[in-house]
């Protein structure tokens, strides 16, 4: 049996962005899901661009991340402050 997946869309229906999430979570762990960044960073991002408040109620919480993808934004903050 195939796990269920939640679709979330935008309100610009013309983009025809969606992303899928679990809706179950690990039985082994109840406080963390794992899912992809391709599912996660767009929402965040979108979520940032808005201002959403709940956005700032995560701001103080840890996110275990890959160390290339960790190596990428530590680059990527060095070529943001260079530009400016």
């Amino acid at each position: 049996m195939s796990a269920q997946s939640l679709r979330l869309h935008g309100s610009n229906e013309s983009s025809h962005r969606n992303t899928s999430l679990p809706l179950e979570m690990d039985c082994c762990s109840s406080s963390h899901v794992t899912v992809s960044a391709g599912d996660v960073l767009p929402l965040l991002a979108d979520a940032a661009l808005a201002n959403r408040a709940w956005i700032e109620d995560f701001a103080e919480d840890t996110m275990e991340i890959p160390q290339d993808l960790y190596e990428v934004l530590l680059a990527y903050r060095r070529f943001r402050q260079s530009a400016a």
